[in-house]
């Protein structure tokens, strides 16, 4: 798989892949922002089996860039497997197993969690490093999904921009205990302070999801560079403006984004949902039984 870079971004990947009964558009970039002078965000994904991996790194010294890297490389590998099996069964019952992919995904974050948390105790110099991480599988027509952090899921659909996942934050619990808006928590200097990540306990909390898709259906994965730049109606109105163009859609989000300030690292992931006929389904799942694709190289 190559990966093309674009004047201004960085690491564009874009292709159409097909999965069982959909067909896959994937489009992601990472961006530095204005502000800061690394890139501590990651995104890769594996286009054939629909798998996609963002993670958001933290630490000085550029700790957050290693933990962020060694969360996406050990789970677009592990998910992949993850999908495949799920694939199968999809292919020998009619439908994956979803409570089985739920945990397979939660039980890969924890293991990536260990990894990460072992090599921080193992050199001095990435103690602290840590990182949120949002992932997709998209399997026939299901989507499962796990995250850790504030780096964020949302599903567009029908011109309406939702929200699947819920922050690990402290601003979070306040929206919960009706303390603060949605716009006061996005606004607020605390929105930095998570309540769980990868690298920092034993074991983690993983919060995993499972919903239907449908041809049209966009999902947008991102990490706090954008959704604390934008609120949730200009993100929909950027989305709605400009896709169905993937890549035109991802680049208006990061210039808003960097247009607002930019004062974070920015990641952007976009998931195209379309219907393929059902003629060609069984083909294609004997095809990639044969294969064992490669995965993009984290951006």
């Amino acid at each position: 798989l190559k990966c093309g870079g674009v004047k201004g971004y960085d690491g564009l990947v874009t292709e159409p892949e097909r999965n069982n009964r959909l067909r896959l558009t994937i489009v992601g970039t990472t961006d530095r922002g204005l502000k800061r002078t690394s890139n501590q965000d990651r995104l890769a994904y594996n286009r054939r089996w629909g798998v996609v991996v963002l993670a958001d790194g933290m630490g000085g010294h550029q700790s957050g860039e290693v933990a962020a890297d060694m969360a996406v490389t050990f789970l677009i590998k592990s998910l992949r497997k993850v999908a495949k099996d799920a694939a199968k069964g999809l292919k020998n019952n009619g439908a994956p197993d979803g409570d089985r992919v739920r945990r397979s995904i939660s039980d890969a974050v924890n293991h990536s969690n260990h990894q990460i948390l072992q090599r921080s105790r193992q050199a001095v110099n990435l103690r602290g490093m840590g990182t949120t991480v949002v992932a997709a599988i998209a399997v026939g027509d299901r989507l499962y999904a796990g995250h850790v952090g504030d780096s964020r899921l949302y599903l567009y659909r029908d011109r309406q921009l939702s929200r699947m996942t819920k922050d690990h934050s402290m601003v979070q619990q306040w929206v919960d205990d009706g303390l603060y808006s949605e716009e006061e928590a996005r606004t607020s200097g605390a929105s930095h302070i998570l309540t769980r990540a990868l690298g920092v306990d034993a074991t983690i909390e993983v919060d995993t999801l499972e919903h239907p898709l449908a041809a049209g259906d966009v999902l947008l994965l991102c990490s706090d560079g954008l959704s604390d730049r934008m609120p949730h109606s200009m993100i929909q109105e950027i989305m709605a403006e400009h896709l169905p163009a993937m890549p035109e859609t991802m680049r208006a989000l990061i210039d808003a984004a960097n247009e607002m300030g930019g004062n974070d690292n920015i990641a952007v992931g976009l998931l195209r949902v379309e219907r393929r006929s059902r003629r060609s389904i069984k083909g294609i799942v004997k095809r990639l039984s044969k294969k064992n694709p490669k995965d993009s190289t984290p951006s």
